[in-house]
């Protein structure tokens, strides 16, 4: 399923579809799994910000989280890359909404930040997996005597913290 304009994922979402693919992102056969968060993040990356919204809150971020802890490199690609719009998305409603990402939020309840940074997301990270999952939170990167956070939102700053 390609949805480069919001007209494809629209005839999804009429079409009822969207539950039954989180239930499958979420419960079914890996293989299955894979097949329709492909499908999600291909909706929420063509999607308009009232649909990303309908995914949301049909639930499809905890199954994306869940993913980022699987072994299959790709898949967590997949998953960060829906995440990313979901978040873009979410910065973009945040501003008409009294600044608070509340998708952020929701994606924090899941642990989606700890699952990407203990499936070994800094190391994808560095490799660019997803470079724009730090515009929303620090990666710490460690070195002998400090640790380095880095932001890269609009640029890259860093500032040192006592390890």
């Amino acid at each position: 399923m390609s949805m480069d304009d919001g007209i494809c994922c629209q005839a999804v979402i009429d079409a009822n579809i969207i539950p039954a693919l989180i239930d499958i992102m979420g419960r079914a056969e890996f293989k299955t799994r894979k097949e329709a968060a492909w499908a999600i993040t291909n909706a929420v990356s063509g999607g308009s910000a009232e649909q990303i919204r309908f995914l949301v809150d049909q639930g499809c971020i905890p199954p994306l989280c869940n993913l980022l802890t699987v072994m299959d490199g790709k898949i967590v690609q997949v998953a960060l890359n829906g995440l990313e719009h979901v978040l873009r998305a979410g910065l973009q409603e945040s501003k008409q909404h009294g600044g608070v990402n509340m998708y952020a939020v929701a994606i924090e309840e899941c642990y989606g930040r700890r699952r990407f940074t203990y499936s070994g997301g800094c190391a994808r990270y560095e490799r660019g997996v997803s470079k724009a999952w730090a515009c929303f939170w620090p990666v710490i990167v460690k070195g002998s005597s400090t640790s380095l956070v880095l932001f890269l939102g609009t640029g890259l700053r860093g500032s040192r913290m006592a390890s």
